[in-house]
């Protein structure tokens, strides 16, 4: 699935303007979309006409109550703690540098993955 390449470079800006203190996010390409990581862990993610984020099950919950926030579904299955924003190149960059926020500050109180030793 292709994803919305304006939208994908207006979100990237606005990751870079809004979260280069972090100096930890990554633009990543996967799953046939554009991402950004932090330290290592998906954070931001284009697919489709869809942007999805990482932002724990609690704040999940909160966004699910807003209309155009739905359940991230990946294999039919529900993905717990993200979310999927269906009419996303229509927010406004003020709406999404605050949906942002929310997946920057879940993903940066996870763990530290741990390191694949080379064989």
């Amino acid at each position: 699935m292709a994803y919305d390449v304006n939208f994908a470079e207006r979100l990237e800006a606005l990751v870079g303007r809004d979260f280069a203190a972090t100096g930890l996010l990554q633009r990543t390409t996967m799953f046939g979309g554009v991402g950004f990581l932090l330290d290592g862990k998906m954070c931001i993610h284009v697919f489709g006409d869809y942007l999805v984020l990482r932002v724990g099950a609690k704040t999940a919950a909160e966004m699910f109550k807003l209309d155009h926030v739905e359940e991230m579904i990946h294999n039919k299955r529900a993905m717990t703690g993200w979310v999927s924003i269906n009419t996303a190149s229509d927010i406004d960059d003020t709406r999404l540098s605050d949906y942002c926020a929310k997946a920057v500050d879940f993903v940066m109180t996870l763990p530290a993955k741990k390191k694949k030793e080379k064989k």
